[in-house]
């Protein structure tokens, strides 16, 4: 599996980063974009790697919030094949109120063109195995202390049977029955979604969780306790699933950074828009 950074918090010298995480993954004949990034800036660091928007055969949108979407409707424009793959109800018409910001997303009537969307509900596996998405319930959920609680429920707010959070999460197999997990910002919490794909994993496959390519949203850093906790539920979830972690973090979070290497060692890594990684 090759797995290219098209966007995150940190970027090599010539490439332009993000706020949000864009990750093209080759696996055998296939080939994925997971998240699209806030802007076009995906498109230009492809330009700059030399790899056209139509080498992408499925598309994956993290979640509705503009720095996982910001760059969906340039990309889908730039490729003329992929299948788009999107959280159930995360283009629906109540996300274009104003609520919880998504106001700013709206690419329905330009999705027009996509050859096929296909709506995930919470669960969703590939026909081949070779990939599944899925998102947490409010019960599994961990939540980033003081992040915005984007859970899909009904527009007067009541809790409904899809009770579960707009953010998709990706798994991957690669050889071995070993999987990838990619995950946006991971508001969620990055220890539950761990700890949630590794039981997805050995109850349906048999197989074994070995990285997981994130960004890590954290806490303010007024509150210094919260991210700390955070941070190391995450990584003892990583460490428990004996899988190394490849993180966007920002320069500024070098204590969450040092935290993970402590638990992690050599199995942490920070990336950057540019990077390649190969598993």
């Amino acid at each position: 599996m090759k797995v290219t950074i098209l966007s995150a918090v940190k970027a090599q010298k010539e490439f332009e980063k993000g706020q949000g995480l864009s990750v093209l993954i080759r696996t055998g004949d296939r080939c994925f974009l997971y998240g699209f990034g806030g802007d076009d800036a995906v498109l230009r660091n492809m330009e700059k790697l030399q790899i056209s928007a139509d080498v992408a055969d499925t598309a994956f949108l993290a979640s509705a919030l503009p720095c996982d979407a910001g760059g969906l409707v340039p990309f889908m424009a730039a490729n003329r094949r992929a299948a788009l793959y999107v959280r159930l109800n995360a283009l629906d018409d109540r996300w274009k109120k104003g609520l919880l910001g998504y106001k700013k997303i709206s690419p329905d009537d330009r999705l027009r063109k996509v050859r096929r969307v296909v709506r995930c509900k919470n669960y969703f596996a590939d026909k081949d195995e070779i990939f599944l998405t899925f998102s947490l319930s409010a019960a599994d959920a961990s939540p980033v202390p003081g992040a915005p609680q984007h859970f899909i429920r009904s527009e007067d707010g009541t809790k409904t049977e899809d009770d579960f959070t707009h953010e998709m999460y990706l798994l991957v197999r690669g050889e071995n029955k070993s999987w990838t997990l990619f995950c946006g910002q991971a508001y969620a919490g990055l220890g539950a979604i761990v700890r949630h794909a590794a039981g997805l994993i050995e109850r349906n496959f048999g197989g074994t969780l070995a990285c997981v390519v994130s960004g890590v949203a954290l806490p303010a850093q007024r509150d210094k306790t919260a991210a700390e906790k955070y941070v190391d539920d995450a990584a003892q979830a990583i460490a428990e699933a004996g899988a190394t972690l490849y993180a966007g973090i920002s320069e500024k979070e070098k204590n969450a950074a040092d935290r993970f290497s402590s638990v992690l060692g050599a199995r942490f890594c920070t990336v950057a828009a540019g990077d390649v990684l190969e598993f």
